[in-house]
This record gives structure tokens, C-alpha cells and sequence, in this order.
């Protein structure tokens, strides 16, 4: 009895050839560090004749002005909205 070994042909079908390139994913974004998307709200003023309560106060929302970049105006504004009651005369 003689066995017969016959050599395997590799065959590559059309579809494999005829396939545009797979494009090579994007490198994943850096994550981003950015408090701007952080929700929170800059701190009312009632008004006070405390020096050191207004100070605290000033230094809170610039703070606040400075994390969310604020331009000049647009924190002028905010700034005005959060003056209540005596803060707002």
C-alpha cells in the first residue's frame, strides 16, 4: 500500500485582495484634565462691612473666574449676579 502525499495550495480568495486597507486606528486621546466641565457655582455675596468677609469673597469667585476661564466680562457678569440682597445696591 503506497500513500500518496499530495502538497497543500494555498489559496487567497479575491475578496482579500480586492479590500480597500483597513485604516490604522487613532491613537487613544489623552485624558483630559480640564475643571471647566466641573459643576459647581461661584459664591453668592449678601453684602458685609466686614473687610475680611469681602476679601474672602473676592478671592473665592476670582478663583472660581480662573478655573472656569472666564474672560474679563463674561466673570464681570457672573460677579453681579451673585450680589444678593445688600451686596446688590
Amino acid at each position: 500500500m503506497s500513500l500518496r502525499v499530495e502538497p497543500l495550495s494555498v489559496q487567497t480568495s479575491s475578496s482579500q485582495e480586492d479590500e480597500p486597507p483597513r485604516r490604522e486606528r487613532r491613537p487613544p486621546r489623552p485624558p483630559v484634565d480640564d475643571l471647566r466641565d466641573m459643576k459647581f457655582d461661584p459664591p453668592e455675596f449678601e453684602g458685609n462691612l466686614n473687610q475680611e468677609i469681602v476679601l474672602e469673597w473676592m478671592q473665592s469667585i476670582e478663583r472660581f473666574f480662573e478655573i472656569k476661564e472666564y474672560s474679563d466680562e463674561k466673570a464681570f457678569k457672573v460677579a453681579i449676579l451673585k450680589l444678593k440682597k445688600y451686596g446688590s445696591f
